[in-house]
């Protein structure tokens, strides 16, 4: 999209606790993990910066390409994509099954 991109390592392993919390309540209907979840992010995101996450379900996409064109057509992925800042940082946390 044109910007410099840098991924945070950190925030991916968060990221992952978040991931499990989702397709565990999209399974069961009840919410795990969100007190902790919240703790985690406190300590890698800076003091008034804020996280935006966006949960994506994306079925029968194992080519890169692919997964990166389905993600830019979705618009809350854009809009996170597009943010302007000094500090901004992107994670992703992505489980495949077969």
């Amino acid at each position: 999209m044109g910007k410099k991109t840098e991924f945070d390592p950190s925030l991916e392993i968060v990221l992952s606790q978040a991931l499990c919390n989702y397709e565990l309540e999209r399974v069961s209907g009840c919410t795990f993990g969100q007190n902790e979840f919240q703790m985690s992010l406190k300590n890698c995101v800076v003091e008034g910066s804020s996280f935006r996450g966006v949960p994506v379900h994306l079925k029968s996409l194992l080519e890169l390409h692919e997964v990166l064109e389905s993600l830019k057509e979705k618009d809350d992925v854009r809009e996170v994509l597009n943010q302007d800042g000094m500090a901004v940082r992107h994670a992703v946390r992505v489980k495949v099954q077969m």
